[in-house]
């Protein structure tokens, strides 16, 4: 019986993948159906003929609806290393090595047909895999990115579109799971689809997907090759203001107008922008009270500060924008001194700007950002006031100026360097140019007597505020110092009224003193019309007998005739005297009051007579002398009257004309020996108004009790009228005598004072 075959890919229809080929074997009246399929594989059943899948073809034999058994199959595949490999030519096991079409063919030994025809079946089997776009987006710009064209400092999120026979498979997302350097591509960056490029340079990406699955132990992965090129922004600004240079040192400073550059260089010479503002946009973080941007390629220094602009290129697409231009507007400050220009006065230090002073102007140029000091000087000053503060020939000195006058005013230096952009750098200060003025007070007395001392009060003040100078120092001259001498310290404003005439006293200021030239005030004229000694005694205090001694004055000097008086006219007994010195003793019944001077001569050698003196001489008014009472009989029993063994004997006696009953007489007695005869020179001298007498007459008594008026050796007869009583060679025998001294005249006003003396005859 002859057989018709049909031979039919049972999955032919169910994947696209597979196709079949029938072939018909017929003989007799019977007719065999051979069926080539494949166990369906988790791929195939989703209709996927993909790389790599390992399948079972397997062969099913009809006749009719039955099923024949078949065996001894042989199973082949055409072409040869192509897209489907046999495994086993009997089981029909095979492989998808690649993508292609392969034809499968199978022989089937039993049933036997008995013919020429083998019995068999084909299939045509296509296979394919998975194709996986990538796309890298920035995610800094959110632009695609070339994957070839990359910038250093991007960061870029993969994407990927993954098809199958041109038609789109869904996926699941990917994990970029390496880099060929991570140096260059990074995939260490947050996301599992995120690349960092850190560096320039080339780097190849594997990125992994977990659907599609794909057969084998391995997830569906792809590459892509990537070149990160470093790129660099240089942003800058330019002034507008013709021949300022301060940008090119560093100086970003207020009032410029600046136009705002940028230049972005990619690669080594891969230029995007040059120079050009095009495509950019600045605006500053200050909101511009710092930067003022006035559009998209100027703006202007407002104030200082530290500002940032930030910049945006609107025809590029770069990562890192908006990029930073940190700007610190910055100025220079100006601060002038002062400096005097009169060595040695310190006054400026003290704050006084003083009248008359000539200044130098100091500047002082501080650069804001960090504080540095730098010189400058000086272009031209002004003077809101140059009555007051007069600035010197701007075309001879430019740094000096002068205080021409009190008063207020603002001088203005204005600098030659450094210069702002739109200005000049200046500074002013401001003035009160003050004096200070001396005010010559009352004098103690305009019209003193000669050896008076004056005080001459004096005020300071400072014309500035007002106020008076604390202790300041003052000198004191005089016109005429033969009239007024200024005493030492001059600064003690004291006078001496030291002669008739006039003078006038000038107090000047020394300290605090004036730049140039002096301040000051004359007082009062100070006349002296009345005269007076001021020589200095060494006792200004005394009774009778007290010794004093006198300096002759500036003025007065003694004479051989002076003489002394006290108030109550009373005499001091003058002891020595030279033009320098005189020596005196306090006379009997002075008083106290100034002394007057008889007989004295001044520094021109001219008489001055009667002169008053300056000082009050304390004491008295004792009259009795030591041997009082020894002025009336009979004689005290002491040694003091008795002169025996004491001659020679000097004594100075005083007289009182207050004592009449009896008349004030000073009595002493001398025993004079035998065998010999005593021969003594007697003298009395008074220095005052006074006729001193005296006797010596035989002592009646041992003491003497009286004296024998009739037996006299010097009879009172004998006396002359002058102020001095003398008796030479008076003859004593040995016997005791009476002396007595007494006063006949002048003595009835004031006491006397007298010196006695008793010698021996040479």
């Amino acid at each position: 019986m002859r057989y018709k075959v049909w031979v039919f890919g049972l999955i032919a229809v169910a994947l696209s993948g597979l196709s079949c080929e029938e072939i018909t074997t017929q003989e007799g009246s019977g007719t065999l159906i051979v069926d080539i399929f494949v166990e369906e594989s988790p791929f195939l059943a989703a209709g996927d003929t993909l790389v790599g899948d390992t399948v079972q073809f397997k062969v099913r034999v009809r006749d009719g609806q039955e099923q024949v058994p078949a065996s001894n199959l042989q199973f082949t595949a055409l072409p040869a290393a192509g897209a489907v490999e046999i495994l086993d030519e009997s089981t029909g096991e095979a492989t998808f090595t690649q993508v292609g079409q392969s034809t499968v063919t199978v022989l089937v030994g039993e049933p036997d047909v008995g013919s020429a025809v083998t019995l068999q079946a084909s299939m045509t089997v296509n296979v394919s895999e998975y194709e996986v776009e990538l796309v890298l987006v920035s995610t800094i710009t959110g632009a695609d990115v070339d994957a070839v064209d990359g910038l250093l400092g991007d960061i870029v999120q993969v994407l990927a579109t993954v098809t199958k026979g041109g038609e789109e498979v869904p996926n699941d997302g990917l994990t970029v799971t390496q880099s060929s350097d991570d140096q260059v591509a990074n995939p260490a960056a947050p996301g599992a689809d995120i690349v960092s490029y850190d560096g320039s340079g080339d780097a190849t990406l594997t990125v992994t997907f977990t659907e599609p699955a794909i057969p084998g132990l391995d997830l569906l992965t792809a590459t892509i090759d990537v070149t990160v090129k470093p790129f660099s922004v240089e942003l800058f600004a330019e002034t507008l203001v013709p021949g300022s240079d301060h940008l090119a040192n560093g100086d970003t400073l207020v009032t410029d107008s600046v136009v705002f550059r940028a230049t972005v260089v990619k690669a080594a010479a891969d230029t995007l922008k040059k120079n050009t503002s095009d495509g950019t946009i600045w605006t500053s973080w200050s909101a511009g009270s710092i930067v003022e941007t006035k559009n998209d390629s100027m703006g202007v220094f407002k104030a200082t500060g530290q500002d940032t602009l930030f910049v945006v290129f609107s025809d590029l697409d770069l990562p890192g924008q908006p990029f930073k231009l940190p700007v610190e507007v910055t100025t220079y400050t100006a601060t002038i001194d002062l400096e005097t220009r009169v060595l040695g006065s310190d006054h400026l230090a003290s704050g006084d700007t003083l009248l008359t002073d000539s200044v130098r102007i100091v500047p002082t140029v501080t650069r804001a950002k960090d504080g540095a000091a730098r010189s400058s000087s000086i272009a031209y000053l002004e003077s809101s006031d140059s009555s007051v503060v007069s600035p010197r020939d701007s075309t001879v000195v430019k740094d000096e100026a002068i205080f021409a006058a009190t008063g207020a005013a603002i001088l203005t230096a204005k600098l030659a360097e450094p210069l702002l952009p739109r200005d000049s750098l200046q500074d002013n200060i401001d003035l009160e140019i003050s004096t200070y003025v001396v005010t010559a007070g009352t004098a103690s007395s305009t019209t003193p007597i000669m050896g008076d001392t004056v005080d001459y009060p004096a005020t300071v003040t400072d014309t500035r505020d007002g106020s008076q100078v604390a202790s300041p120092v003052l000198d004191f001259t005089s016109s005429d110092p033969t009239v007024v001498r200024v005493l030492v310290p001059a600064s003690a404003g004291r006078g001496l009224a030291r002669d008739l005439g006039t003078a006038d006293v000038t107090v000047t200021l020394v300290d605090p003193d004036l730049p140039r030239g002096t301040v000051s005030d004359t007082y009062e004229t100070t006349t002296i019309t009345e005269e007076r000694f001021y020589g200095i005694p060494d006792l200004l205090a005394g009774d009778f007998g007290d010794t004093v001694t006198v300096a002759a004055s500036e003025v007065h000097s003694f004479t051989a005739t002076t003489e002394v008086r006290f108030s109550n006219n009373t005499s001091g007994f003058v002891i020595s005297v030279n033009p320098t010195t005189l020596r005196f003793v306090v006379g009997a019944g002075a008083n106290a009051g100034a002394l007057t001077f008889i007989n004295l001569e001044d520094d021109q050698a001219s008489p001055r007579d009667t002169v008053q003196s300056y000082w009050s001489f304390s004491g008295g008014p004792t009259v009795d002398d030591d041997f009082e009472p020894n002025d009336v009989f009979p004689l005290p029993d002491t040694d003091k009257v008795n002169l025996t063994g004491k001659v020679p004997f000097e004594v100075i006696l005083s007289m009182d004309p207050n004592r009449t009953a009896p008349s004030d007489t000073n009595f002493f007695w001398i025993s004079v020996p035998a065998p010999m005869d005593l021969v003594v020179d007697i003298t009395a001298e008074t220095q005052q108004d006074a006729d001193i007498d005296f006797f010596v007459c035989d002592g009646i008594g041992d003491p003497p009790t009286s004296y024998d008026d009739a037996a006299c050796a010097r009879d009172k007869s004998l006396n002359g009228s002058g102020r001095v009583e003398e008796q030479l060679d008076e003859v004593l025998s040995p016997r005791r005598h009476v002396f007595g001294f007494y006063c006949v005249g002048g003595c009835d006003v004031v006491p006397v004072t007298y010196k006695v003396w008793i010698r021996e005859s040479s």
